[in-house]
């Protein structure tokens, strides 16, 4: 008869006031393919993010505050000598002795009138300025920057035009950079400065406008200019 199977083994009992004996597993070591993923690729991946969004923000921001130049039409010969006979004899009279003498009724020149006018001077100004004309007030809007260049910075502003009882006066009411417009405290104090002041300081146009005009009325699309009266 063979010998029975001898008991298993007790644990082993740990010393007295020790702590009992466990087997434990080395922590997991972090694997490069975590930290790309999750770690510094992640961060990565968010300041590209961020970078594109700054840049489409950065662009559309600039887009508002450019446009491209006016488009400059060919004037005819007919045209021109039209505005030469509506234009000339200002630009004479301020250099000539003789007052200049409106028409009974006054002068009209038109929207069209000064932007044709514009274009046909030529110059940097025939492709970046055009102004508007409604009632009491005249909007002007440039497009700045060089020669040929595409992305022009626009600016654009309305002035106020009506006789006061001291005579012409004119108050920039409004400039816009791009579709921006200047904080409304700073256009409030400009806004009380006359601007034909300014231009009356030139001892030519001031003879010229004191002389000849009598008045100015500013209706849509047109400028009345009014002659003395006697």
């Amino acid at each position: 008869m063979s010998d029975p199977t001898p008991p298993p083994m007790p644990p082993p009992v740990p010393p007295s006031g020790g702590t009992p004996l466990t087997t434990t597993k080395p922590p997991k070591k972090s694997g490069g393919k975590n930290c790309l993923l999750y770690g510094c690729g992640g961060c990565g991946v968010v300041v590209l993010v961020l970078s594109l969004v700054g840049y489409f923000v950065f662009m559309s921001f600039m887009r508002s505050l450019t446009a491209d130049p006016f488009p400059v039409a060919e004037i005819s010969e007919a045209r021109s000598e039209e505005l030469d006979k509506t234009f000339e004899p200002f630009i004479a009279a301020q250099e000539s002795e003789e007052p200049f003498t409106l028409p009974e009724g006054g002068m009209r020149i038109s929207e069209q009138d000064i932007n044709d006018f514009i274009m046909l001077e030529g110059g940097e100004m025939a492709d970046s300025l055009r102004v508007q004309l409604q009632e009491g007030q005249i909007t002007f809007e440039g497009r700045f920057g060089d020669a040929g260049q595409k992305d022009r910075v626009k600016v654009s502003g309305t002035m106020a035009v009506f006789q006061g009882a001291a005579g012409l006066e004119i108050q920039l009411t409004d400039i816009q950079l791009g579709k921006f417009s200047l904080p409304q405290a700073f256009m409030d104090e400009i806004s009380q400065e006359n601007i034909a002041e300014d231009m009356l300081e030139d001892p030519e146009f001031k003879k010229f406008i004191q002389e000849s005009i009598g008045g100015i009325e500013v209706l849509d699309g047109e400028i009345i200019l009014l002659p003395k009266s006697e």
